[in-house]
C-alpha cells in the first residue's frame, strides 16, 4: 500500500481519502424528505459520481504502468525458469518410457502366468473327469457325482505380480505417478458422425452459431472416453486416437 501511495504521491492519495469522507459524511446525515432535499441528493449523487470519475483518471496511469509491469515480469519469470521446466518434461518423458515399459513386461509375465494356471486347471479338471469316469464304471454313481462337481469347480488363484511403486521418495522430497492417456481428434467428421448416432454424447460438441459450426470440446470427450475404460483397456472412440501414459506430481522437502 505504501509503494501505491508513493507512486501516486502520498499528498493526493489523502487529499482524495478527505474529499471521499466528507462527501460520504454529507450523505449519511442528509434526510431527503421533500423536493429540496431530493434535489440535494442529486446533486450528492452526481459529485460523488464526479469524485469516483476523478479518482479513476488518477489511478489509471499507475494501473497501466503496474499492467505493463506485470506482463514483463511474467515474461522474464518464465523465460527464467524455462530451464527448469524443459528438465521437467525431459525427466517426465523418460520415467514415462520407463514405466510404460515395465508395464509391458509385467503383463507378459502374468499374461504367462495365467496360462500356466489354466493349463493346471484344465489337467486337474481331466484327472478328475477321468476318475469319475472310473468311478461310474464300479458302480460308484454318488462318488462320481461328487468328483464331477470338484471337476467343476476346480479354481486355482493365480499368483498376482506385484506392480510397480506409484511413489518414489528421496531425501529431496516425492514423486507420485498416476496413469492415464492422451486424446487427439484424428478425424472430426468421424465424432461428429457417432454423435448424431448417439455412440458420443452430445454434450462434447458445442454449436458456434455465429459461424454455424460443431466444434468438439476435447476435454469433455476425454471424459467420455475416461468413463468408458473397461479395467486398464483403452477404450475406442471413433475418430479419436488415444494413447496411455503415466502423469507425475511431486512435492520436494
Amino acid at each position: 500500500m505504501e509503494n501505491v501511495e508513493v507512486l501516486l504521491g502520498s499528498e493526493a492519495v489523502e487529499k482524495f481519502k478527505g474529499e471521499g469522507t466528507a462527501i460520504e459524511q454529507q450523505a449519511v446525515a442528509l434526510a431527503v424528505v421533500d423536493e429540496v432535499t431530493r434535489a440535494e441528493a442529486s446533486d450528492m449523487s452526481l459529485l460523488a459520481k464526479a469524485f469516483k470519475k476523478k479518482v479513476k483518471e488518477k489511478f489509471a496511469p499507475a494501473k497501466a504502468a503496474a499492467d505493463k509491469a506485470h506482463i514483463a515480469i511474467c515474461a522474464l519469470e518464465n523465460e527464467t525458469i524455462a530451464p527448469a521446466d524443459r528438465v521437467i518434461k525431459i525427466l517426465d518423458g523418460k520415467a514415462n518410457v520407463y514405466l510404460l515399459e515395465q508395464e509391458r513386461i509385467q503383463n507378459e509375465k502374468q499374461a504367462k502366468i495365467d496360462a500356466e494356471t489354466k493349463r493346471r486347471e484344465d489337467a486337474e479338471r481331466e484327472r478328475l473327469l477321468k476318475l469319475a469316469v472310473k468311478q461310474a464304471e464300479n458302480g460308484k454313481a454318488e462318488k462320481a457325482e461328487e468328483t464331477l462337481q470338484r471337476a467343476e469347480d476346480v479354481y486355482i488363484p493365480p499368483p498376482i505380480l506385484p506392480s510397480a511403486e506409484k511413489r518414489v521418495v528421496t531425501e529431496t522430497g516425492s514423486t507420485s505417478s498416476r496413469k492415464d492417456f492422451d486424446l487427439a481428434i484424428v478425424n472430426s467428421h468421424e465424432v461428429i458422425q457417432a454423435i448424431a448416432a448417439g455412440k458420443i454424447p452430445f454434450g462434447v460438441a458445442r454449436h458456434d452459431v455465429a459461424k454455424n459450426e460443431i466444434r468438439i470440446t476435447g476435454g469433455q470427450l476425454k471424459e467420455f472416453a475416461k468413463m468408458q475404460q473397461v479395467g486398464g483397456s483403452l477404450p475406442v472412440i471413433p475418430g479419436c486416437r488415444l494413447v496411455e501414459k503415466f502423469t507425475f506430481s511431486g512435492r520436494s522437502k
